[in-house]
């Protein structure tokens, strides 16, 4: 039996049951826990693998959902990936790798490929490299976070600090969720 890594990966749902099948078939037999937290109305009735724990919590929204799910997890990293895209597998054990020798890092964001018919059925990268090595000084690495701004909603994260942005955010009662990313980026470049 190969060894599991200390990783969840947490897919969080809402009214969108179409994507289930699709990503539970992508990570069945994934070698790491999987957590589908879906605040849709009904519950999804579909094929849920044995390595994916689905939880229905109808009335939660995003935030508190992934509070809950990140929470409840028993691994040091997390993996937030949504409903209707995929992380490649050995990506998020090669973030484990990382995050695991590089302690001064408390997050890993991979490229981000697009996908158009329109556009004769070709990948397209969605952003340039923003890769940098965190400094000594927090409002430098904000900084630097916020002027090559890099998308850090879906990422790997260490469980401790990601826990800490949320409960960050579920304080903050914030009205408009756009908020949620800027949270999660100033925290983890600050931290």
């Amino acid at each position: 039996m190969k060894d599991r890594l200390d990783c969840t990966l947490i897919i969080p749902s809402r009214n969108r049951h179409q994507y289930l099948k699709r990503i539970f078939d992508y990570y069945d037999n994934a070698d790491f826990d999987i957590v589908c937290c879906d605040s849709s109305d009904n519950k999804y009735v579909g094929y849920v693998p044995n390595n994916t724990v689905y939880v229905h919590c109808p009335g939660l929204d995003f935030k508190q959902k992934m509070f809950k799910a990140i929470s409840e997890s028993n691994t040091r990293y997390i993996v937030c990936c949504p409903d209707d895209d995929f992380v490649i597998k050995k990506a998020i054990k090669d973030g484990v790798e990382f995050l695991d020798l590089n302690h001064s890092y408390n997050s890993v964001v991979g490229g981000y490929l697009g996908f158009l018919r329109l556009y004769y059925d070709r990948f397209y990268k969605i952003y340039g490299n923003s890769f940098y090595e965190p400094k000594d000084n927090p409002v430098f690495n904000m900084q630097n976070f916020m002027k090559n701004y890099y998308m850090i909603l879906w990422g790997l994260y260490r469980k401790n600090d990601i826990l800490k942005v949320y409960e960050i955010i579920l304080k903050s009662d914030f009205k408009n969720d756009n908020f949620l990313e800027f949270i999660i980026g100033s925290y983890l470049s600050y931290k």
